[in-house]
C-alpha cells in the first residue's frame, strides 16, 4: 500500500489489519505521533521517503511485532530517540537516513 502526495500533512490511524507493505512518499510536513500504527499487526515493511518528516513521536512503532524492515530517507527529522526502536524486535534491516 502506497501513500504520496502533498496533500497528506497527518497519519490518521490507521485500522486496515491485513497490510504487509506500507509506503509514505513525498507527504508533506508529516508527523508520526504514538500508536498511530498500532492495529497493523501484520505490517513487515514500512518506509517514510521523502516526506519532511519532523517527529517521531516515542510509541510511534507500537505494536509493529512483525516489522522486519524499516527505510526512513530524506526527512527533516532533526532528533531520533533511541528509545523509539525498542519494540521492533524482528526488525532484520533498517536504512535512516534523514
Amino acid at each position: 500500500m502506497s501513500c504520496y502526495g502533498p496533500s497528506l500533512t497527518a497519519v490518521a490511524l490507521i485500522r486496515l489489519t491485513d497490510v504487509r507493505d506500507l509506503t509514505f512518499y513525498d507527504n508533506n510536513n508529516m508527523f508520526f505521533e504514538r500508536d498511530i500504527l498500532v492495529s497493523l499487526t501484520e505490517l513487515k515493511i514500512l518506509e517514510l521517503l521523502g516526506c519532511d518528516l519532523r517527529t517521531i513521536e516515542l510509541g510511534a512503532f507500537n505494536g509493529l511485532t512483525k516489522l522486519t524492515e524499516l527505510s526512513i530517507y530524506d526527512n527533516k527529522i532533526s532528533e531520533l530517540i533511541s528509545d523509539t526502536f525498542v519494540n521492533l524486535g524482528n526488525l532484520e534491516q533498517s536504512s535512516i537516513r534523514v
